[in-house]
Parts: C-alpha cells; structure tokens; sequence
C-alpha cells in the first residue's frame, strides 16, 4: 500500500520538524532545549594533559610496611593516601623486555611474591587493570591493581591497599 500526501502537508510536516529539532541554527541561548525551565547542562571538553611518564620526585615507602608485604623494589611511590586505610600509588619503570606487557609482569610478580610470603592471592577478573585481593592467614587482607600508566607505553602503574592498616 502507498500512501500518497499532498504536496502542502508534506512542506507543513517537515517545516515542524525542522522548528521542533532547533532548525534555527543554534547560536542563541534561546534556542538552547530547557528542561523545567533550565537550560540542559552541556559537557566542557578539557584538553588531555601531556602525561608524564618518569617519577622526578618518589615519596619514601611508610614505615609502618609489615616485611612480608612484597612491593617492587623499583616502585616510585607518586601518593599515599591514609584514610580510609593505607592506600600507596606508584609507578614500575619500563621492564627490561620492551615486548613484555608492564601490568600482567607486575601483577603476575607480585602474586608470586605474596604467595612465596605465605598470603593467598587470588586474582579478580571483573575489574579493570589486573587486579589481585591477598589474604593472610592470620587475617590481614589487602589489595593490589597493576595497569598502564597512560601515555608512558612502557610503565606500571600499582595500586595496593592495606586495609588494617590505618597510619
């Protein structure tokens, strides 16, 4: 079946949806679409800022680090966070092998070291990066997550969180 309009309720039906669709070239702040009387909040696209890769200034690893929690030794530590519970954020430089992925050698290291120190480490596949929650026997827990540094091809970035410990 085709339905045939004629031509003056065709032109009548596309000059109302040219007018309801803001056809009015959109530079005036009247013509911005409101809702209940407010204009619609619009996003502001910020500019990415240049990464910077190399850590110029690590801050000194907390004292109160138990031995038998294993952290990389060529962690630079970029912040530490205390509340709600010990939270430590820092960088791995590049690995010596350039065709190694930075956060499954981080992250598949680290489980091995809480494992050879007695904790259990069991790996969390629903989480961004690669993503470990670590167990002690005598009831610490803790957290770790390793994933690219954005912009530093070669670089890990680590988050571990120790929950009982609250500096």
């Amino acid at each position: 079946m085709v339905l045939r309009l004629p031509l003056s309720m065709l032109l009548t039906a596309a000059a109302a949806i040219a007018l309801g669709c803001g056809g009015g070239g959109g530079d005036n702040v009247s013509d911005v679409p409101t809702l209940a009387g407010t204009p619609i909040p619009t996003a502001v696209i910020v500019p990415t800022a240049t990464p910077v890769c190399p850590v110029d200034a690590p801050l000194p690893l907390p004292a109160n680090i138990p031995a038998d929690v294993p952290l990389p030794p060529d962690l630079k530590i970029m912040r530490i966070e205390t509340t709600p519970h010990l939270i430590i954020l820092g960088r791995t430089e590049p690995p010596p092998n350039p065709e190694a992925n930075p956060p499954v050698t981080l992250a598949s290291s680290m489980a091995a070291s809480f494992r050879d120190a007695g904790w259990t480490a069991t790996r969390n596949f629903r989480v961004d990066g690669i993503d470990y929650t670590v167990t002690h026997p005598d009831g610490r827990t803790g957290h770790f997550n390793a994933h690219l540094a954005m912009g530093c091809a070669l670089n890990a970035d680590l988050t571990v969180e120790l929950f009982w410990i609250t500096p």
